[in-house]
């Protein structure tokens, strides 16, 4: 729930708003897109807009800055999404990807106990044993944006206001509160 605004704060700390500008795609913005001054321009895109997987409407090379917070994991093909958000970027652009830890979050339970729609699960690094659902680790990202153009240039975990002592309170989801259990994924397109 409004995951770009939680996002804020961490956005700040890391001086991620650099990489937001001129003309924004924010892709599974739903009611909360991001929030930038102006000259930036932000495009929202959401389900009435078509399937964020294709972004079909779209023309190549269209936007100076792709950014998406907690929309990747409901995508049925991560590879094809991530072509497709590369496509409709600017050579010279950065994209922006914040997904669910799925260490913090979904507590590496897969069905995702907090939400059911999630049909991949995220991470900086791999678990010893591969999970047997659709999992992308530090590692696998890179691989999948070199394959798209994309240098991932950062990458980190973010845990905001999230109480670790928590962590195994499983009847809990800390993130329908101000929480965030999120992995962040910064691309740039040469």
């Amino acid at each position: 729930m409004d995951e770009q605004t939680k996002s804020h704060a961490a956005r700040l700390r890391n001086n991620d708003y650099r990489y937001l500008r001129g003309d924004v795609l924010d892709v599974g913005c739903g009611p909360d897109p991001i929030k930038l001054p102006p000259p930036a321009r932000v495009t929202g895109w959401d389900i009435p807009d078509g399937d964020a997987q294709y972004l079909a409407s779209i023309p190549d090379g269209k936007f100076d800055a792709v950014v998406s917070s907690h929309c990747l994991e409901h995508m049925v093909d991560v590879p094809t999404s991530l072509k497709n958000w590369s496509r409709v970027l600017k050579e010279g652009g950065y994209m922006l990807i914040y997904v669910p830890s799925w260490t913090f979050y979904e507590r590496r339970q897969w069905p995702s106990p907090y939400n059911g729609d999630h049909k991949a699960s995220f991470d900086l690094l791999d678990p010893e044993v591969r999970p047997s659902h659709p999992f992308y680790g530090m590692r696998e990202m890179r691989e999948l944006g070199l394959a798209c153009g994309l240098t991932l240039v950062d990458a980190r975990l973010e845990l905001d206001k999230y109480k670790l002592h928590k962590t195994y309170d499983k009847g809990v989801d800390q993130t329908m509160g101000d929480a965030q259990a999120q992995v962040t994924f910064v691309f740039f397109k040469a």
